[in-house]
């Protein structure tokens, strides 16, 4: 293992403990081979590691007292009983500091234990990174041949640098299981940042700062992570996992190349850690090289081979099939794509298969390189949306593919996409498509913003946006706060049949309510949403305005949004002869109360701003009365 053979290192104590069932040393070795940089085992209770520790701690008894108090901390630490662990091993390094075995073991929990102290304020968590290098820089002081813990700067500068979503995780208590604990699923984030030394900040706060202070932040440790990688390459020039971090740590610095570069010397050496599937790996800096047509090529092979289809572990850490998909895309593969939609399994709730494409490499915003790519691979859709829409799998997808997959404002002004989607819409209008046209016409109303005046002139896009404008069928009532309760009221205007976006998709409403606090020095906003989600229908159509209503009410859709405290709410919908009512009961009405808001606003979707007074912006106001 100090060399990182992990693989040949667990094959000889499995061995060993063949030979000899009850080594308990070897067992415990067994144990630490298998878990090292392996996060499936570590979160596995069924896994060769976790029957290997509990045999090392039931014959621990024939081990020196030391040895046994380790196996023990080790056995604690799996089990989740993690600040146990790490004070059995602080007490060993604490009585001996010749201790090499326990400062290495100490080292390792320091840098992973994800338990956060709520004893102090603000909360951090109990271990410590920077104890976790000293101790490793300890060893390796007195013992260079543990190259391998050369990897826990690498990790942990790295995760500063952005590394595997660069952030940890903190939970405010210990489980039956470390495997327990991280299904569970954590309780807040904690981003590493490198000052004079390294400082854990809650993750939304970092994400608060400035982004070009982020993205210093980002790249001075990255600088220190990758200083740590070359003097491991400089004692170990031939340790696969060396190169495989220089590979990682390169990828952080945008320095592709030469991340491709070292990703191929590990690979040649032979990677023996399974953090992440190697040619996923070289799909990803394919695709950051805009070598589009290799990593599409290497996705294909992928796909075809039924790797690219498996989901994988944890995706933060194994983006092969996140890539793939984007390589696809990118490298206009249409019908792979589709088949990789299809292969990945059913869409989700009734949306089709090819949801499955952009559900898995949606989330990328800012200016990060994979945000780039995204937005590389849209306007890749969007310039070729009528080939893409001729894939019959990628129809139903083509348009979120195209334009929605970034929520942000670097994604308002693509013109060469909004200029081809424009001109896919009229092309696709005139041999009669309209509800496909209309598809790529509004692709191009999100995706340029600047282009909106022309489409205007356009009046085949402005009749469709108002007909497919499902609050256009309602006027805005009353609202009214008596008692405990608020009643916001609307009238029904229109009893035609609801169109849908296009025949064969899924379609979605939403009616929402926004009061905004007109409170001095308060800026709390509520949103109130009732939602409904057709299945697709061959028709074009489900009926009027009043069945849709009873789909709503019959659904109980309402959800709450708020920055405020009181944020439980009880909400009944009604429908009644001029239209519905929603009824809100709870904490909530007595916070309306308190802050007195003048004016609620009612906006529905779908909704284009060709249709005045039902978006969100400008939205129809309505006069709050107080009885």
């Amino acid at each position: 293992t100090q060399r990182s053979a992990f693989r040949r290192a667990e094959a000889a104590f499995a061995e060993a403990v063949r030979l000899d069932s009850t080594f308990a040393l070897a067992w415990a070795k067994l144990a630490f081979a298998s878990l090292l940089w392996n996060a499936q085992v570590a979160l596995d209770p069924s896994s060769r590691a976790f029957r290997a520790v509990e045999q090392a701690a039931r014959y621990a008894s024939q081990l020196p007292d030391r040895q046994a108090q380790l196996v023990r901390s080790g056995q604690s630490f799996l089990r989740g009983q993690t600040s146990r662990a790490r004070q059995l091993a602080d007490s060993l390094v604490s009585s001996d500091r010749g201790d090499l075995d326990a400062r290495e073991m100490l080292a390792i929990m320091e840098m992973v234990d994800p338990i956060v102290d709520t004893t102090v304020s603000p909360n951090t968590l109990a271990a410590s990174m920077n104890r976790s290098m000293v101790l490793a820089r300890e060893v390796l002081d007195r013992d260079p041949g543990r190259r391998y813990l050369y990897a826990i700067f690498a990790y942990g500068y790295g995760e500063g640098g952005g590394l595997w979503s660069g952030g940890r995780p903190g939970f405010r208590r210990e489980y039956v299981s470390v495997a327990a604990m991280f299904l569970a699923g954590p309780d807040m984030f904690f981003t590493p940042v490198l000052r004079d030394t390294l400082e854990l900040v809650v993750s939304a706060e970092f994400r608060r700062l400035p982004a070009a202070e982020r993205a210093r932040l980002r790249r001075r440790s990255a600088d220190a992570a990758m200083a740590w990688v070359d003097r491991w390459l400089a004692a170990g020039p031939a340790d696969a996992e060396a190169h495989l971090w220089a590979s990682r740590i390169a990828e952080l610095r945008n320095e592709f190349p030469k991340a491709l570069r070292e990703l191929v010397i590990a690979d040649s050496l032979g990677v023996e850690s399974a953090m992440e599937g190697l040619p996923g790996r070289r799909l990803v800096l394919l695709v950051h090289m805009k070598e589009y047509n290799a990593a599409g090529a290497l996705a294909d092979s992928l796909l075809k081979s039924g790797s690219l289809a498996r989901k994988p572990f944890n995706s933060s850490i194994d983006r092969g099939r996140e890539f793939g998909v984007l390589a696809l895309l990118l490298s206009r593969r249409w019908a792979s794509a589709a088949a990789l939609a299809v292969a990945m399994g059913p869409g989700t709730g009734v949306g089709p298969s090819c949801s499955n494409l952009s559900n898995q490499i949606n989330g990328y915003a800012g200016d990060t390189p994979e945000a780039e790519v995204l937005r590389a691979t849209m306007d890749t859709v969007a310039l070729h949306f009528a080939e893409a829409h001729d894939v019959k799998l990628l129809s139903r997808c083509v348009e979120a593919l195209a334009s929605s997959l970034v929520y942000d404002s670097t994604s308002t002004r693509r013109s060469a996409a909004g200029a081809a989607l424009l001109a896919a819409a009229d092309s696709l209008q005139r041999a009669g498509l309209g509800p496909v046209a209309y598809r790529a016409a509004r692709s191009a109303w999100y995706v340029d913003t600047i282009r909106r005046v022309v489409m205007l002139e356009r009046n085949w896009f402005v009749q469709r946006s108002r007909s497919l404008a499902v609050g256009s069928g309602f006027t805005a009532g009353s609202a009214i706060l008596q008692g405990d309760s608020a009643t916001f009221a609307f009238s029904l205007t229109n009893r035609a049949p609801v169109v849908l976006d296009s025949p064969g998709l899924a379609t979605n409403w939403s009616f929402s309510i926004r009061i905004v606090s007109w409170a001095p020095n308060d800026s709390t906003t509520f949103w109130l949403q009732l939602s409904h989600f057709a299945a697709p229908t061959d028709t074009g159509s489900i009926g009027g305005v009043p069945e849709l209503l009873g789909a709503l009410q019959a659904k109980s859709a309402w959800s709450i949004s708020t920055h405020s405290a009181a944020s439980n709410a009880i909400v009944s919908v009604a429908t009644t002869v001029e239209g519905f009512r929603a009824v809100l009961r709870g904490p909530l009405v007595a916070e309306l109360r308190r802050l007195r808001p003048a004016t609620a606003r009612f906006s529905a979707y779908p909704c284009i701003a060709v249709t005045e007074g039902l978006c969100v912006e400008p939205g129809l106001n309505i006069v709050i009365e107080y009885r």
